[in-house]
This record gives C-alpha cells, sequence and structure tokens, in this order.
C-alpha cells in the first residue's frame, strides 16, 4: 500500500524533539491531496494505514501512535508512548500521554490530560480541564467533564458522568447512569451505579454501594459497607456507614447518623443529630430526630415520631401515631403505639404496652406486661407494672404504684404514694391518695375516696360518695356506699 503522507522540511522544536508538519500525499476522509497537517517526530508517530490523520498545529511525537481512523486535531498532543485509534478524537487542547491508550470513537476535547496507563475507550467523552491518570478506565458512553479528574484504578463506564471538580479514585467505580458532581468523591473500592446522583461535596468511599435513584449531597458521608438504593436521599452533613442500609424514598439528612446494621426505608426520616444504629430499624413513614437514638433490635415505624435525647432500644417498638420525646426511654420488648405519647425522663420497659392515647410523662416509670390505654395521663414518679391495666381517663401522679393484675379506669384519680395492687380495680371517678392502699380483689368505684394511710383489702367494695381515710382498714366483703370511716 502506498505511503498517503510524507515529513516536510516544515520543522517546530519541542523541548529538545524536533517535529516536522506532515503533508498529504492522497485524498482520504476529509483530507485532500497536498494537504497540511500537524507536526510528528517521525514516520512512526502517524500510520500510513486507515483514515487517521493530524491536523492543524496538533503534535504527535515520542513514541506515541495514532493509527486507524483517529483524528488528532487543534493544538491537541499525543506524546510519550500513547496510543490513539479507532475513530478517536483527540482535539482543542488535550494531551494524551504516558502509557495512556485512546480507542474506540472516544472524544477528547478542551484542555483534558489523558495519562499514565490509563484506557478510555469506546464512545467515551472527555472535557474540560478533566485529568485521567493512573490506571484509570474511562468507557462505555460515559462523559467526564469539568474539572473532574479520575485516577487510581477507578472505572467509569456505561452511560455514568462526572462533571464539576468532582474525583474518582483508588478502584471505586461508577456506572449504569450514575452521576457525580460538584466536588463530590467517589473512592476507596465504592461503586455508584443505576441512576445514582453524588453531588455537591458528598463522599462516598469504603465498600459503600450507592445505586437505583439515591441521591448524596451535601456534605453527606456514605462509606464502610453502607448501601442506599430505591430514592432515598442522604444530605447536608449526615452519614451513612458500617453495614446500614438506607432504601426506598427515606430521607437521612442533618447531622444524623445511621450505622451499624441499621435500616432505614420506607418513607422514613432521620435528621438533627439523631443515631439509628446496631440492628435499629426505622421505616414507614417514622421520624427520628432531634438527639434520638435507636438502636440494638427496636424498630420505630408507621408514622411515629421519636426526638429529643428519646432513646428507642433492645427490641423495642415505637409505631401508629405515637410520639416519644424529650429524655424518654422505651426498651426491652415494650410497645408505644397508637397516638400514646411518652416524654420527660419516663421509661417504658419490659413487656409494656403504651398505646391509646395514653399520655406518659416526667419519670414515670410503665413496665412488665402492663398496659395502659385510651386516654388515661399517668404522670410524676408514677410506676405502674406487673399485669396491670390502666385505661380509660384514669390520672395516676404523685409516687403512686398500680402493680400486680390490678386495673385503675374511668375517670379516677390515684396520686400521693398510694398504691393498687393485687387483683384490686379503681373505677368510676374514684380518687385513692395520700399513702393509701387498695389491694386484693377489692373494688372502688364511683365517686370513693381512700386516702390518708386508709388500706381497703379483701373483696370490700367501697362506692357511692363513701370516704376511707386516716389509718382506717376495711377488708372481708365488707360494703360501703356512704360515709366516712376514719381511725
Amino acid at each position: 500500500m502506498s505511503a498517503k503522507y510524507e515529513l516536510t522540511a516544515t520543522e517546530i522544536e519541542v523541548g529538545e524533539v524536533t517535529l516536522y508538519q506532515i503533508k498529504a500525499l492522497k485524498d482520504f476522509a476529509d483530507v485532500v491531496i497536498d494537504d497540511l497537517g500537524g507536526y510528528v517526530e517521525s514516520l512512526d508517530n502517524l500510520s500510513q494505514d486507515g483514515d487517521c490523520w493530524v491536523y492543524d498545529t496538533a503534535e504527535v511525537y515520542g513514541t506515541a501512535v495514532v493509527s486507524g481512523d483517529a483524528k488528532v486535531s487543534g493544538t491537541a498532543k499525543v506524546y510519550g508512548a500513547a496510543t490513539v485509534n479507532g475513530n478517536a478524537v483527540v482535539a482543542g487542547e488535550a494531551e494524551v500521554y504516558g502509557n495512556a491508550d485512546v480507542s474506540g470513537s472516544v472524544i477528547l476535547s478542551e484542555t483534558c490530560k489523558v495519562y499514565g496507563d490509563t484506557v478510555v475507550g469506546e464512545n467515551a467523552s472527555v472535557s474540560g480541564t478533566v485529568e485521567i491518570y493512573g490506571d484509570a478506565t474511562v468507557n462505555g458512553f460515559a462523559i467526564v467533564s469539568g474539572a473532574a479528574k479520575v485516577y487510581g484504578e477507578a472505572k467509569v463506564y456505561g452511560n455514568a458522568t462526572v462533571t464539576g471538580s468532582a474525583e474518582i479514585y483508588d478502584t471505586a467505580e461508577v456506572y449504569g447512569y450514575a452521576g457525580i458532581s460538584g466536588t463530590a468523591k467517589v473512592y476507596e473500592d465504592a461503586r455508584v451505579s443505576g441512576n445514582a446522583l453524588v453531588f455537591e461535596s458528598a463522599s462516598v468511599y469504603g465498600t459503600a454501594l450507592v445505586f437505583d435513584n439515591s441521591t448524596v449531597f451535601g456534605s453527606a458521608k456514605v462509606y464502610g459497607a453502607a448501601e442506599t438504593s430505591g430514592a432515598c436521599r442522604i444530605s447536608e452533613s449526615a452519614e451513612v456507614y458500617g453495614n446500614a442500609v438506607v432504601s426506598e424514598d427515606a430521607q437521612v439528612y442533618g447531622a444524623s447518623a445511621v450505622y451499624g446494621d441499621a435500616t432505614v426505608y420506607g418513607n422514613a426520616q432521620v435528621y438533627g443529630t439523631a443515631s439509628v444504629y446496631e440492628d435499629g430499624k426505622v421505616y414507614g413513614n417514622a421520624q427520628v430526630y432531634g438527639a434520638a437514638e435507636v438502636y440494638e433490635t427496636s424498630e420505630v415505624f408507621e408514622n411515629a415520631r421519636v426526638s429529643g435525647t428519646a432513646k428507642v432500644y433492645d427490641s423495642a417498638k415505637v409505631c401508629g401515631n405515637s410520639i416519644v420525646f424529650d429524655a424518654s426511654e422505651v426498651y426491652g420488648t415494650a410497645t408505644v403505639f397508637d397516638t400514646a405519647i411518652v416524654f420527660g425522663t419516663a421509661k417504658v420497659y419490659g413487656a409494656c404496652n403504651v398505646c391509646g392515647a395514653s399520655r406518659i410523662s416526667d419519670s414515670v416509670e410503665v413496665y412488665g406486661n402492663a398496659k395502659t390505654y385510651q386516654t388515661c395521663v399517668i404522670k410524676g414518679g408514677a410506676k405502674v407494672y406487673g399485669d396491670a391495666r390502666v385505661y380509660g381517663s384514669a390520672s395516676l401522679s404523685g409516687d403512686c404504684k398500680v402493680y400486680g393484675t390490678a386495673e385503675v379506669y374511668g375517670t379516677t384519680f390515684v396520686y400521693g404514694t398510694a398504691e393498687v395492687y393485687e387483683f384490686a380495680n379503681v373505677l368510676g371517678s374514684a380518687m385513692v391518695y395520700g399513702g393509701a392502699k387498695v389491694y386484693g380483689s377489692t373494688r372502688i368505684f364511683d365517686s370513693a375516696e381512700i386516702y390518708g394511710t386508709a388500706k381497703v383489702f379483701g373483696i370490700a367494695k367501697i362506692c357511692g360518695d363513701a370516704k376511707i381515710l386516716g389509718t382506717a382498714e376495711v377488708s372481708g366483703d365488707e360494703v360501703r356506699s356512704s360515709g366516712s370511716i376514719d381511725a
């Protein structure tokens, strides 16, 4: 095959190297016989085969080779031991050097630099002031632009885009239709794929996986072996790490943290300085915020809210439309649900249930197998435990105690240091207060009052407007429906 070009006598000096302008010896592609091209150091720099050409004032030197149907134009430079082949285009002020290999239908433009042992191939596009170096690979239909950098052994492929001042390095991979922009960084052995977006100053590293339609932005971090998927959003200065998984439409933002083996999914939100960790789960439409903590194997779900410095742990569950806030704690296998509210420094634990529209506050403790429900209010330092039940619109306060299998309901009031226990029932609009004790299988109802240090036990019934006070004791099967007993 006859030569398609020759070297002319027109020379330029590049450092200590002399380059010669080339001249076409025949028509091919868009080149016409006698057309002057760019500059090469020797005939070894530009293949005589194919439609490859060096245009304008572009330069090819060293042991670099341009072959196939590749084009080098503008003021572009190809040097060192670089190779440009296939249908690749190197244009503008782009530079390819070192052992870089550019092939396929790649387009390099503007002032980008490709060097080291980099491979750029297939239909990739590289522009701007981009630098691709080390052992990096960019191929597929990937676009790298702006002032981005891809280096180390990083890979960008598929239809991925990397732009802005983003950096992809180490052995990280960005692929699918993923987009990395701003000053974001993806490094170590992280993977960003699907339609995921990482932008602003966010970081993804470790062996983290960010995929589907998830977005990581702000100064957020996803690292360790964490995963984000679905359409979840990790933003502001939030961190997701360890083996944590955030998925579906969940949001993690503020300065919050999700880590360990925790999972956040559904439409859940974790924000503020809240933490979800160990095997904690937050899902549904739940929100965990403030400085709240959800950990161990606890769950917060449905429309529940946990905030303040509240803690939910062990295997506890907070769900329904319930609210847990302030410095309260829910733990053990306790469940808080419906529209119940737990706040103050209250503690709900054991296997108890706090539900309905119960309000548990102050330093109250509800534990054991106890259950509070309907619209009851428990405050102060009251304790409800054992298999006790408090419901209706009952109100407990002070340092009173309800335990055993006792039940307090209706519109009753139990307060002071009063105790209701064993199988006793207090109902209606009755009141038990002071240091009184009601136990056995007693029933206190209607508008009856038990107070002072009085005791009612056995199977006694106190009802109507009867009052038992002072140190009086009523026992056995006695029934009192009026008057006062004071001893």
